[in-house]
C-alpha cells in the first residue's frame, strides 16, 4: 500500500502480519486473490468468507504462539511523575515559531512527499539552507520568553516533519543540537518541554523522510529504533504519540486478503493501528522507563450509531470508524500515561461542539484513571468560521476544560497564533487565567489548610503500574541532593509547577541581572528606576551618587525559578552639585552571609538642568495659573493649544519625563502583553506629562511589533505619542490649588488650577467617576454642588477627585484638555431627548460595501445600514434631537474621520449601525449591540432590545468588545448589529420600508427612555461654584475630520438615499474609482498623458482589478509568491513580468488581481505585470479567502506630461518631486507658503495614497518639493513623488518642504 496523500492531516498506516501463515493458508489466500480478480464485484463478500475459513487454523496457531510468550508484549510501567494540576501549554513547530529559515524547504518537502507534483513544479527550487546557529538560538530564546510572559508553563514541540528531524538521525535538520538547546532554554525559563512524535514518518539511511507504507516486521523494527533514538538521545520531559490513524485506501483490501486473517477487515486494520502504538510505547519504555508517553486522540472516538457508548453526534470522520484507531481501547489497555484530546471544534460548532465532546471524554477518562490534557485549536481563533469568531472563544473553552475533573490542563495547538492575539482571543484567555488565579488566592486565604492539601501535585501513572517499587518512582527530572532529601522526607518540591522544578537550571549567583546599564544622562528632578533579579529572600541595595538605597521585592516575574525582581526609585536632586560625574550604579545582593555585586549604568548629570525660580509648565509661554486676569484664560471661547515643553531630539529612557504630543494618547495596561486597551484605559490628552519607567517595550502584532513606553501612572502609550520634556522641568510634588465647577446648558466644566499638566487615571463605577492625579501632593477643598445638573459633589481623597452623579445613569461622556495652566474636564450634561446631540453612523460605505457576497447586489450591507440609519435619524429628529447623520453611503470614510465628526459635533451618543452575518449558520438570527466602556452597557442593552422589537426578531443582548468607534469616552458609543443578512427572513425585512421605520421608531423610543433616565429632571441647572477665584475654560480642541476629502461631513437631516458628494477619496478597490472622475481640479488637466491613454494621469493612485475565472470551488490554504520570492519587483517602463504564484489547496479557484495604481503597473488575467509609468504600487492577488501582496517599483519615463516647458506637472500635482510651473503670463510668482492635501486622513496598511502640495498664493509659480517622514517612520513611508504608503497600524507625520528650505508643511496620517 503506497500512501500518496494525507487525509484529514493524518497518514495512512496499514496492516501487520497476524501470525505465522502456514503454506496451505498462503496458497489458499493467493487463490482468493485470483478469484477476486476474475469475479464480479458482487462476489467480494463470498471471497472474504472463504479467506476467513481457510485462515482459521493458522489464526489459532498464531494465537497460541502469542500466548506462549506472555512477557513479549507486556507494557513496561512508566514511573510516576509530577503533573501540573493546571498545565498551560502550547505547541511549536520548526519552520513556524523557530528555525524559520527552513519554512520554505519544509513546505516543498511536504508537497513532494504528498505527491503534489504540479504545485511543486510551480515553485522555484530552493538552494540548500544556510542555518545561522546563533540566529536559531535567538529565535528559540525569544519564543520561550514569549511563552513564559504569556503565562504558559509547557511547550510541545514537533520532533519531525517532511524535511527532517530535530532528534539525531540521518535526516537531522541542524548540525547542532537545536532540540537540546530548546530544552535548556525552556527549563531556564521555568517551562517544561514535551516532544510530539509522528509515527507515520520513517527516516531513510540517506536522511530522506518517507511515510510508512505497511505495518510489517520491518516497519515495526524501524518504529522501535526511531523511538529508542528519540528517547535515549534527547532531553524531554515527556513524549506525545500522534500520526497513527489508518484510513482505508485502495491498497487496504489487497493487503488484508494477503494476510489471510480470520477477522473482519475493520478488525484487522484496527488491530494494526493498535500494534503500531504498542510497539512505539514499548520501545520508549525500554529506553527510559521513567519517561511519560502520551497519546494524542481525535475528538470523536465513535458515534452512538457506530458503537455502544459512543457520542451522540452525526459525525463521519471518527477515529474508530473512518481511521481504524481504537483510541478508547488503547487507553483502557494502558498504552499511554496521559492523553491529549484534540478537541478542535468551537463551542458553537454544530459538527464538533466543544463542550459536548469535552463532557464525553471526561466521563470516559474518569473511568480509566488516565490523566488528560484538553487540546484547543488556537490556530483557528478569530477566523469567523465554524463558530471561531468570538474573541472569548478560547477563554470559554478553557473555563469549560477547568470544570472537567479528568483534565489537568490545556494544550493550545499554535503558540504563533496565541502571540498574534487575533480578535483579542488571547487577551480574553489570559484574563480568564488571571481571574482564576485571583479566585484561587482568595480561596487559599480563607481556607489555608484545605488549600494546602489541594495544592499537592497530581501524580500520574500508567494504568498497569499498580505495584511500583519506590526506586521505580523517581522523579522524571534530574534533581539535586537537597531536593532528593526533600522528597525522601515527604516534602513537596515547590507547588507542583514545572517552573518550580527549574531551580537546578538557574545560575548559582545570588544576583543575576540589574538595570539600568550603559551610560545614562540625567537631569534635576529625573527619577531613575533601579531593578535587580536576585534570589528570593535576598537583601538588595544600590549605591547611587554616594547614597545607599534599598530595593524592595516586587510581584513581577523574574523569569527564573527561585528568583524575584527587586525595584527602587532614586530621584535626582542636583541642588549644590558642581560636577557632572555621578559615578556608576552598583547593586549588591546579600543572602545567608554571601554577597554578589554588579555594576550598572554610569550616570552623567546635566548641570544646566538645575532648577530655576519659575514653577511654570517648563518653557511654555503660557502662565502657570488659571487666573481670570489672564486674557487667554479668561476667554470662554476659542481654545488655544498650549505650547509644549518637549525636545524631539532628547532620548527617552527609564525616568525620563515625557509629554503627550498627539491629539490624545491611547493608553494600554502595563501588566498585560496585549495590543488592546482595558476598560479602565482612558486616553491622555495633548500636553499631559508623566515619567517613563523602564525602557521601550515591544509587543508583537502579527508579523510586526508595536512599540510603547510604560508610564509611572501604570499605563502604556505608543512611543510616537510622547516626547521627552526639556531639562530643568520636574512635576514631582505637583499642587492643584483651585477647583471650579461650572455648568452651562450643554456642559459641566471641572477646572483645576495645577502647577503642571500631570497625567491622571479616570475610573468609572455606577454613580460616580474618579480621577487619580499623578505626582500630586496638594489638592484644594471639597465642593457640595447645588447648582449643577450632573454632579452632587466634588470631593478629594489624597490626589483622587471623586465626582458623585446625581443620577446613577447620568454619565454621558467627557473630554479632557489643558489650557492656560488649568486641567479641564468637560462633561456632557443630561438633556432628555429634546436637544440631545446624537451622531448616527451608517457602517461601511463608498468603496467598502460590507457584506456583499451571496446576497442581492442591489442591497449590499452598506445600503441596508444606510436605510436603517436614515430611519433612526428621522425618528430621533421627530422627537426633537439634533442628529448628525454621517454621509457615508457613497463616500469611503475612515474610522478616525467618523469618530472625529462625532466628537466635533459634541455628541452625547454615538450610534454605529451595522448588520450581522454568519458564514456557517444561515439560520442565525437576532439583534445584538456592542459596547466598550461600562457606562455604555445600558445603552447597548436597550439598543439591542429596540432593534429586535423593530425587526420582530430575538434579542441577543449587549456584548462587550473593542471597536475603534466605541472606545472614546467623549460620548456614549455603541455598535449595533441590527439583524442577519445571511438569514433570508431578516434580510428581506431589512429591505422593507415598514421594518426600517419600525426599527427607527423603536430605537428613538429607547433613546428617549435612556436619556430620560439619565438625570433629565436636573437638566437646565446652571451655575458656578469654586474653592477660590472662579476659573473659566473654552470648549477645548476640535479633531481633524479631513474636511477636504469631499465626503460631505456633518450632514444633518439630509437623508436622501444615494446622495453623493463629489467623491475625491481614493481606495484600493476599483469599485470606488472611475476614470471620468480622475481629475479633481481643472487646473490639473492641462498636461497630456505619456501613455496611449487619452486621459491625463490623475494626481492620486487609481486602483484596478481584473478577475481570472476558475472552475474550482475548493479551499485555498495559502498563497506563496515564488517569483519574485521576496515580494519586491523592480521594473523599467515597458517591461513585462509573469508572477510566480503557488496556491496550496484548490489551485483552480477564481483569482482576483488588483493594482493599487494602474498608472504605475497593471496586471492581466494571466498574472502578467506590465510596467506603465514611473512610481510605486502594490499588486494584490486574492484566491478563495487567501491573499498576498507584492511591492512594485517602476523607473523610466512616466505619465508626467511632456509639454513645451519640459515639465509635465501641474501646480500642486506631485507625480514627481517637482511642483514648479510657469504662470500663464510668463512671470515668476514667489511662493509665500505651502499646505499638504490628501484625499483622506487614513490609509490601510499596504495601501498607498498620492499627496498633493498647494502653493500660496494661488498663482504662485511653485517650487521643487522634497518629501520625508518626520515622525512614525515605522508606520508609513513616502517616496519622492509624494506617494504615501502605510506599513502598519499607527500614525505617521509627512513633511513637504520646498527645495530652498524656505517653506514646509506637515500632515499626520493614520495607518489602519
Amino acid at each position: 500500500m503506497v500512501v500518496t496523500t494525507r487525509e484529514h492531516q493524518e497518514k495512512t498506516i496499514v496492516g501487520p502480519l497476524i501470525g505465522v501463515i502456514l503454506v496451505i493458508t498462503i496458497i489458499a489466500a493467493f487463490a482468493v486473490v485470483i478469484l477476486r480478480q476474475t469475479a464480479a464485484q458482487e462476489q467480494k463478500e463470498e471471497l472474504n468468507a472463504q479467506a476467513v475459513q481457510q485462515a482459521e487454523q493458522a489464526q489459532l496457531q498464531a494465537q497460541a504462539a502469542t500466548r506462549s510468550q506472555p512477557q513479549e508484549d507486556a507494557v513496561v510501567a512508566a514511573s510516576s511523575f509530577q503533573f501540573p494540576s493546571d498545565m498551560k501549554a502550547a505547541m511549536v513547530e520548526p519552520g513556524r515559531e523557530f528555525l524559520t529559515v527552513l519554512s520554505g524547504h519544509i513546505e516543498q518537502a511536504e508537497l513532494a512527499l504528498s505527491g503534489e507534483e504540479q504545485q511543486l513544479q510551480q515553485q522555484q527550487t530552493l538552494d540548500p539552507p544556510e542555518i545561522d546557529e546563533q540566529q536559531v538560538r535567538d529565535e528559540i530564546d525569544q519564543m520561550v520568553q514569549d511563552a513564559a510572559e504569556l503565562g504558559l508553563d509547557t511547550l510541545f514541540v514537533s520532533l519531525e516533519n517532511a524535511y527532517g528531524t530535530l532528534w539525531e538521525s540521518p535526516g537531522v535538520m541542524t548540525s547542532f543540537d537545536a532540540l537540546g538547546y530548546l530544552y535548556d532554554s525552556a527549563h531556564q525559563a521555568g517551562l517544561s518541554l514535551y516532544g510530539v512524535h509522528d509515527l507515520s514518518f520513517v527516516v531513510g539511511g540517506s536522511g530522506r523522510m518517507s511515510y510508512i507504507s505497511a505495518v510489517d516486521a520491518q516497519t515495526l523494527d524501524q518504529c522501535a529504533e526511531q523511538m529508542k533514538s528519540i528517547v535515549s538521545g534527547s532531553q524531554l520531559d515527556g513524549l506525545l504519540l500522534d500520526g497513527y490513524l489508518n484510513p482505508e485506501t485502495d491498497y487496504s483490501y489487497a493487503a488484508f486478503t494477503q494476510t489471510g486473517a480470520n477477522v473482519s477487515m475493520d478488525t484487522y486494520m484496527t488491530e494494526s493501528t493498535t500494534l503500531l502504538v504498542k510497539t512505539a510505547r514499548q520501545a520508549a519504555q525500554e529506553a527510559d522507563a521513567s519517561l511519560p508517553v502520551g497519546l494524542a486522540v481525535s475528538p470523536v472516538w465513535a458515534t452512538a450509531d457506530e458503537q455502544e457508548g459512543g457520542i451522540d453526534l452525526a459525525y463521519t470522520q471518527t477515529s474508530l470508524g473512518a481511521y481504524h484507531a481504537d483510541t478508547k481501547g488503547m487507553i483502557e489497555q494502558g498504552l499511554c500515561d496521559f492523553v491529549v484530546v484534540k478537541n478542535y471544534g468551537a463551542t458553537a460548532s454544530e459538527t464538533l461542539p466543544f463542550e459536548q465532546i469535552a463532557d464525553w471524554w471526561n466521563d470516559t477518562l474518569s473511568q480509566s484513571g488516565v490523566a488528560a490534557l484538553m487540546g484547543h485549536a488556537s490556530s483557528r481563533a478569530g477566523v469567523w468560521e465554524n463558530g471561531w469568531g468570538p474573541n472569548y472563544e478560547l477563554a470559554t473553552q478553557w473555563e469549560i476544560a477547568q470544570g472537567e475533573e479528568a483534565f489537568s490542563g490545556s494544550v493550545f495547538n499554535s503558540l504563533e497564533t496565541l502571540l498574534q492575539d487575533p480578535n483579542y482571543t488571547t487577551y480574553y484567555l489570559t484574563e480568564a487565567w488571571t481571574q482564576a488565579e485571583e479566585g484561587a488566592a482568595e480561596e487559599q486565604t480563607s481556607d489555608g489548610e484545605s488549600q494546602e492539601d489541594a495544592s499537592q501535585p497530581q501524580t500520574m501513572q500508567t494504568a498497569s503500574a499498580t505495584q511500583a517499587e519506590p526506586a521505580a518512582q523517581a522523579d522524571l527530572y534530574t534533581i539535586d541532593a537537597g531536593q532528593a532529601q526533600q522528597v525522601e522526607d515527604g516534602e513537596s518540591i515547590g507547588s507542583g509547577s514545572y517552573q518550580d522544578l527549574a531551580d537546578s537550571y538557574a545560575g548559582a549567583s545570588i544576583l543575576e541581572q540589574i538595570s539600568p546599564v550603559g551610560n545614562r544622562s540625567v537631569a534635576h528632578g529625573d527619577t531613575i528606576i533601579i531593578t535587580a533579579v536576585a534570589q528570593e529572600g535576598a537583601r538588595v541595595t544600590a549605591e547611587v551618587n554616594g547614597e545607599t538605597i534599598s530595593l524592595t521585592e516586587t510581584n513581577r516575574s523574574a523569569g527564573i525559578s527561585g528568583y524575584r525582581r527587586y525595584s527602587a526609585e532614586y530621584e535626582v536632586d542636583g541642588t549644590g552639585m558642581t560636577s557632572s560625574d555621578m559615578g556608576n550604579v552598583v547593586v549588591t545582593a546579600t543572602l545567608n552571609g554571601s554577597s554578589d555585586s554588579l555594576t550598572g549604568a554610569k550616570l552623567t548629570f546635566q548641570l544646566d538642568s538645575l532648577p530655576s525660580s519659575s514653577g511654570s509648565y517648563g518653557t511654555s509661554s503660557n502662565p502657570p495659573s488659571g487666573s481670570s486676569s489672564s486674557s487667554s484664560s479668561s476667554s470662554s471661547n476659542g481654545y488655544v493649544r498650549p505650547e509644549l515643553s518637549t525636545s524631539p531630539t532628547k532620548a527617552i529612557g527609564d525616568g525620563t519625563l515625557v509629554q503627550v504630543v498627539a491629539e490624545q494618547a491611547w493608553t494600554f495596561p502595563v501588566n498585560k502583553n496585549s495590543i488592546y486597551p482595558d476598560t479602565d484605559c482612558y486616553p491622555l490628552p495633548y500636553g499631559m506629562m508623566d515619567y517613563v519607567t523602564g525602557e521601550m517595550v515591544s509587543i508583537k502584532d502579527g508579523s510586526k511589533y508595536r512599540y510603547y513606553y510604560k508610564l509611572a501612572s501604570g499605563r502604556r502609550v505608543y512611543c510616537e505619542d510622547v516626547e521627552a520634556v526639556t531639562s530643568g522641568v520636574s512635576i514631582r510634588n505637583n499642587r492643584i490649588t483651585n477647583m471650579t465647577v461650572r455648568a452651562t446648558n450643554d456642559f459641566t466644566y471641572v477646572i483645576l488650577q495645577s502647577d503642571n499638566p500631570v497625567s491622571f487615571l479616570p475610573s468609572y463605577s455606577t454613580g460616580r467617576i474618579r480621577f487619580e492625579f499623578q505626582n500630586t501632593s496638594s489638592t484644594p477643598g471639597d465642593l457640595s454642588l447645588s447648582q449643577n445638573p450632573l454632579f452632587s459633589s466634588a470631593t478629594w481623597n489624597g490626589s483622587t477627585l471623586t465626582l458623585e452623579l446625581l443620577d446613577n445613569n447620568g454619565f454621558l461622556g467627557y473630554k479632557a484638555y489643558h489650557e492656560n495652566g488649568n486641567i479641564v474636564l468637560r462633561f456632557n450634561n443630561p438633556t432628555g431627548i429634546e436637544g440631545a446631540r446624537i451622531t448616527v453612523d451608517p457602517g461601511h460605505g463608498g468603496s467598502d460595501p460590507g457584506v456583499a457576497d451571496n446576497i442581492d447586489p442591489d442591497w449590499p450591507e452598506k445600503r441596508i445600514n444606510w436605510e436603517l440609519a436614515q430611519a433612526i435619524a428621522d425618528a430621533l429628529e421627530e422627537k426633537g434631537a439634533e442628529v448628525n447623520l454621517l454621509n457615508t453611503y457613497n463616500n469611503t470614510t475612515t474610522m478616525q474621520s467618523r469618530l472625529a465628526q462625532a466628537k466635533n459635533f459634541d455628541s452625547s451618543l454615538f450610534l454605529c449601525i451595522h448588520t450581522n452575518s454568519s458564514e456557517v449558520n444561515t439560520s442565525a438570527s437576532g439583534s445584538e449591540c456592542y459596547y466598550f466602556y461600562p457606562f455604555a452597557k445600558k445603552l447597548a442593552a436597550q439598543m439591542s432590545s429596540a432593534t429586535s422589537d423593530g425587526l420582530s426578531t430575538s434579542d441577543r443582548g449587549a456584548k462587550y468588545d473593542v471597536f475603534y468607534v466605541t472606545r472614546d469616552p467623549q460620548m456614549v458609543g455603541i455598535l449595533s448589529e441590527v439583524g442577519f443578512l445571511t438569514n433570508s427572513t431578516e434580510y428581506g425585512k431589512m429591505q422593507q420600508d415598514s421594518y426600517q421605520e419600525s426599527v427607527g421608531e423603536a430605537v428613538a423610543d429607547a433613546i428617549e427612555e435612556y436619556l430620560e433616565a439619565a438625570g433629565s429632571e436636573y437638566a437646565g441647572r446652571t451655575g458656578t461654584q469654586s474653592t477660590g477665584t472662579a476659573l473659566t475654560a473654552s470648549d477645548g480642541p476640535t479633531f481633524n475630520e479631513d474636511a477636504e476629502d469631499s465626503t460631505g461631513y456633518n450632514i444633518i437631516g439630509d437623508h436622501t438615499y444615494g446622495s453623493s458628494g463629489s467623491s475625491g477619496s481614493s481606495s484600493s478597490s476599483s469599485s470606488s474609482n472611475n476614470d471620468d472622475e480622475d481629475d479633481e481640479d481643472e487646473d490639473n488637466t492641462s498636461s497630456s498623458s505619456g501613455s496611449s491613454s487619452s486621459s491625463s494621469r490623475p494626481s492620486g493612485p487609481v486602483s484596478e482589478t481584473v478577475i481570472a475565472e476558475g472552475p474550482g470551488m475548493g479551499d485555498v490554504q495559502y498563497i506563496i509568491f515564488t517569483d519574485p520570492e521576496n515580494k519586491k519587483l523592480n521594473m523599467e517602463v515597458g517591461d513585462e513580468k509573469q508572477l510566480g504564484i503557488k496556491l496550496t489547496g484548490d489551485s483552480t479557484v477564481t483569482r482576483k488581481y488588483t493594482t493599487s495604481d494602474k498608472y504605475v503597473a497593471t496586471i492581466d488575467e494571466d498574472g502578467v505585470v506590465h510596467a506603465v509609468g514611473a512610481g510605486s504600487c502594490k499588486i494584490t492577488v486574492v484566491a478563495g479567502d487567501q491573499g498576498g501582496t507584492i511591492d512594485v517599483r517602476v523607473t523610466g519615463d512616466s505619465y508626467s506630461a511632456s509639454n513645451d516647458s519640459g515639465s509635465g506637472n501641474s501646480r500642486g500635482s506631485n507625480s514627481s518631486n517637482s511642483g514648479r510651473v510657469e504662470d500663464v503670463t510668463g512671470k515668476t510668482v514667489e511662493t509665500t507658503g505651502i499646505t499638504i492635501k490628501a484625499s483622506r486622513s487614513a490609509v490601510h496598511a499596504g495601501e498607498s495614497m498620492q499627496l498633493q502640495v498647494t502653493f500660496s498664493p494661488s498663482n504662485a509659480t511653485g517650487e521643487d518639493i522634497e518629501w520625508s517622514i518626520t515622525r512614525g517612520s515605522l508606520y508609513g513611508e513616502v517616496d519622492n513623488r509624494g506617494v504615501f504608503t502605510g506599513i502598519e497600524s499607527g500614525f505617521s507625520t509627512v513633511k513637504a518642504e520646498t527645495a530652498d528650505g524656505e517653506h514646509s508643511a506637515t500632515l499626520r496620517i493614520e495607518i489602519i
